[in-house]
């Protein structure tokens, strides 16, 4: 069944398969400057190169093809695809692409089991490569042993070349602190990006035909600007669109692909909230410009006098857009509501000018020069203002849908505001936050070091004494009648620091200074008159 389908379009096989087939590669100029860039890190042994890209891009396709031209030139290559592994079954897995024997399942023989290989590699100009594919799923732990891979050197060169390839989140971990020497070894990125309109027109005719199409085109250019606006360029979501297209195309019995296919597919695939523009621009927009410049004209002309018509021709048609030549131009679809719109609109032919009478007479209805602007209006078949009011319809149906595309516009520019915000956050902001908690953790751990210092333990020690003794020393100067006064409240029942002690000392110290001056505080002032003298 599967074969049919596709045989009904000339083809020999499914040209969209999602499978990163080498033989359906499609290298833009930027495809070609990152093998390029890929070809030379590995010829000049540069040690660590780093291919990010969007999700279906086309990396691993890319890889496939690098993979293809080192087997011609017989290098040894060792690819992992699943990058959720166990950072030490990391090294089991390089060992058995590479086909190096280990007997021994202690780590340190393994590893001495591959500097062997390397340099034997070496010495027979060999550039052994290892690819890890999905690398923005390695755990810390295995990209570091990636980078002690990356110790295996001689003097002049690296006996290992690594590709790691991912998507922009690979980019993201790799600025973690703690990865920081594997970020400095990094000597070549490489990036990969979607298509262009016009490389989506070609990526799709070299697939048809690769997969046996003639000359005749299977889709049809507005349907591929539709295919690329739905899929924003990512070649796997171009394969998906157009696989399904080709199915509906064949299933409504179809020879060539319609944007209508491709409308259905993208609604099949869930794609039809296409982030772009482009698509109700491409499909509509361009057909309302001219047919807005025709309403405007035929608003113009209802309001003028109308000349007097030819009796003899019947009455022109309200002027209808003909689409052919915004088809050619633009890629304008043949039928718009505006032009159906007009063609309801259109008056109905004029009435015959010989009207039959009751008696079975005829006679033939000459105008005369006071009756022509009359019969002329008559001839219309409808109001003066039809026209006017079609034309104004039609105009505020254009509105309507200019007014919904910038409404849609309004969206998209809202979700690429909040898509720059993350990035932003994700560039900045979280580098900024992740070196202040690394600067802060430092200076506790400087705090840390300085507390348990032997030095900084004696000098607080030395200085808490010296503040006892001083305190001491305050006590002891401290006048007889305050002591006495501090001393009678220490062998109170209540301990003397509470704050109700303090209170009432200080009570007891106001009512003894407002006391009048009697016999016992006489005595008070005597004796300490007389060690004054005696001093």
């Amino acid at each position: 069944m599967t074969d049919a389908i596709f045989s009904s379009f000339g083809l020999r096989e499914n040209p969209f398969r999602i499978n990163p087939d080498p033989r359906f590669i499609f290298l833009t100029t930027r495809a070609e400057a990152t093998l390029a860039e890929l070809a030379y890190g590995i010829r000049a042994r540069k040690g660590l190169i780093v291919l990010a890209g969007e999700v279906g891009t086309g990396k691993t396709m890319l890889l496939r093809r690098l993979l293809d031209w080192l087997g011609e030139q017989n290098m040894p290559t060792a690819l992992i695809f699943n990058s959720h592994i166990n950072s030490d079954h990391l090294l089991d897995f390089i060992l058995n692409d590479f086909r190096i024997p280990s007997e021994s399942s202690d780590k340190s023989d393994k590893l001495l089991s591959l500097n062997r290989w390397l340099l034997e590699r070496y010495r027979g100009a060999q550039t052994p490569v290892l690819i890890v594919d999905e690398a923005q799923g390695l755990s810390l732990q295995a990209l570091e042993e990636i980078r002690l891979l990356l110790n295996f050197e001689t003097p002049r060169h690296k006996l290992l070349q690594v590709i790691l390839a991912g998507q922009p989140e690979l980019e993201e971990k790799l600025k973690r602190y703690e990865l920081r020497q594997l970020r400095q070894r990094i000597t070549i990125r490489c990036k990969t990006a979607p298509l262009t309109l016009e490389e989506t027109h070609g990526y799709i005719e070299e697939r048809l035909r690769i997969a046996g199409a003639g000359n005749e085109s299977i889709f049809d250019p507005q349907a591929v600007t539709s295919v690329h606006a739905y899929s924003q360029g990512i070649p796997r979501v171009i394969n998906v669109l157009c696989d399904h297209a080709l199915v509906n195309s064949c299933a409504d019995g179809f020879k060539t692909v319609s944007p209508r296919s491709v409308e259905q597919a993208a609604r099949e695939c869930q794609l039809d909230r296409a982030e772009s523009v482009a698509r109700i621009l491409n499909s509509s927009a361009s057909t309302g410009l001219d047919e807005f410049s025709s309403i405007l004209a035929a608003v113009s002309k209802s309001s003028a006098v109308a000349e007097r018509p030819d009796p003899s021709s019947a009455l022109p048609p309200f002027p209808v857009v003909q689409p052919a030549e915004g088809v050619a131009a633009h890629g304008i679809p043949a039928r718009s509501e505006i032009s159906r719109l007009w063609a309801r609109t259109a008056p109905a032919p004029a009435p015959p000018s010989e009207m039959p009478l009751p008696e079975g007479q005829t006679f033939k209805l000459e105008p005369s020069p006071q009756q022509e602007e009359p019969v002329a209006r008559g001839n219309l078949g409808v109001r003066p203002n039809a026209r006017f009011e079609a034309s104004l319809s039609g105009a505020l149906r254009l509105w309507r849908s200019w007014q919904r595309s910038f409404l849609l516009e309004l969206h998209v520019l809202a979700r690429q505001t909040r898509r720059l915000m993350r990035t932003a956050e994700t560039r900045y902001w979280k580098p900024f936050e992740r070196v202040v908690r690394h600067r802060v953790h430092g200076l506790e751990s400087s705090a840390a070091e300085l507390a348990s210092d032997p030095r900084w333990l004696r000098l607080r020690n030395r200085s808490a004494s010296q503040m006892r003794a001083a305190w001491g020393r305050g006590k002891a100067g401290m006048p007889v009648w305050l002591a006495e006064l501090f001393g009678s409240a220490r062998k109170s029942a209540l301990p003397s620091p509470s704050r109700a002690n303090r209170g009432r000392g200080m009570e007891a110290l106001k009512r003894w200074l407002h006391r009048p001056l009697g016999d016992g505080r006489k005595r008070v002032v005597n004796s300490r008159n007389q060690r004054s003298v005696g001093q």
